[in-house]
């Protein structure tokens, strides 16, 4: 039986959890406040105690909610599946251990780490898109091996160096304001073991829109950033990240077939920077 108490932390005061003898899915009890944290269809929701980011994001997290559905067809149609292909291959490294979910939504790099990790937390805070995460997992693997968390990434309710790796694709961006995705950094650095690794995907602020600002919204309403090489890697180092490298992910038209080996030999190129989509950033705790 998986056990995960003890990569959890209390959502309201830091102390440890411990689990409730109970059929089905644990109930968690802190052993310093008392609170109770129980499973609502299998998701364990902490955002309520979060405060700041469920305010703050109310906008982006109805909108998240209503286009979960059909999300996964807008990302295909956007990339083709080689943002994808791009993240998996900075999954390096032994297999096992316990690996994040940062932003997991639909679940579709959560899908790549089930089949690398013993243990498996996907961490959103939009319900619905963790609801088609967990459905997509269910049929694979029953909830032994994965754990549903509905909460944000600038304040995760997990245990201090716990992680082997942390993954965060397309999440970072739409985090609203500059101190508060440095914090999302901070938290992965806190979780991971010593030597643990990060791999994230962010938009590259590339040669299309500098005449602009860095900052701007969809035309849903959804607030973003885009960032430039020399700032991730400098938000990494000051989370205390190592061997950071952050290199373009240029989206060649051809899928993630041969769009992955075109990306690769064009990222290579002394422009790539200024023409990727996005960066793809691995480092190490």
């Amino acid at each position: 039986m998986t056990t995960w108490h003890d990569l959890l932390h209390c959502p309201r005061d830091g102390g440890t959890l411990a689990a409730e003898a109970v059929a089905g899915p644990a109930t968690f009890r802190c052993m310093t406040c008392g609170l109770s944290l129980a499973p609502a269809g299998g998701v364990y929701d902490v955002l309520s105690w979060e405060g700041g980011a469920a305010v703050e994001q109310a906008g982006e997290l109805e909108l998240r909610d209503r286009e979960a559905e059909g999300y996964d067809d807008v990302r295909l149609r956007i990339a083709g599946g080689l943002d994808l292909a791009h993240v998996g291959e900075g999954l390096t490294g032994p297999s096992g251990g316990a690996a994040l979910d940062l932003g997991a939504g639909t679940g579709r790099v959560t899908e790549m780490l089930w089949r690398r990790f013993a243990r498996v937390v996907a961490l959103d805070f939009s319900s619905r898109s963790l609801e088609l995460c967990r459905r997509k997992h269910a049929p694979a693997r029953g909830d032994a091996a994965c754990l549903f968390l509905r909460g944000g990434v600038e304040r995760v309710p997990l245990a201090d160096g716990r992680f082997d790796l942390v993954v965060s694709n397309d999440v970072l961006q739409y985090v609203p304001r500059p101190e508060a995705r440095q914090a999302a950094l901070d938290e992965a650095a806190r979780v991971l073991r010593p030597g643990g690794r990060l791999v994230l995907n962010v938009y590259n602020y590339n040669l299309r829109h500098r005449l602009g600002p860095q900052d701007g919204r969809h035309s849903a309403g959804l607030p973003y950033h885009r960032f430039r090489p020399s700032e991730l890697l400098e938000m990494v180092a000051r989370a205390g990240f190592t061997n950071a490298e952050a290199r373009p992910i240029l989206n060649s038209p051809f899928g993630a077939g041969g769009g992955l080996a075109l990306d690769r030999w064009l990222s290579r190129l002394p422009f790539a920077g200024l023409l990727g989509r996005s960066l793809l950033l691995t480092a190490r705790r």
